[in-house]
């Protein structure tokens, strides 16, 4: 459900501090960078709020989002979905 790339993570950990359902911790292992990153360990509690993946400076996290977000329960688009779609 939550990936965090440890390739792009500098452990700023502002993604451990912001969360408000405490998904994440420290891991007390360091990376090949010397970094300690971020774990999801209790991704149950997590709201699907997506505040880690926006506020993340690096882009290293990512929350999966379920195939067809853009859809409604009936259906209809709710919002346009060709938006990004544009003729250069």
């Amino acid at each position: 459900m939550i990936y965090i790339d440890p390739d792009l993570c500098k452990g700023c950990l502002l993604c451990v501090n912001t969360c408000h359902k405490h998904v994440y911790t420290v891991s007390k292992k360091a990376n090949k960078k010397g970094v300690f990153l971020p774990i999801p360990t209790n991704e149950k509690e997590c709201s699907n709020c997506k505040e880690c993946e926006l506020l993340c400076p690096d882009q290293a996290v990512l929350v999966n989002v379920p195939e067809h977000w853009w859809m409604n329960k009936n259906n209809t688009y709710a919002f346009n979905p060709n938006f990004a779609k544009r003729k250069i």
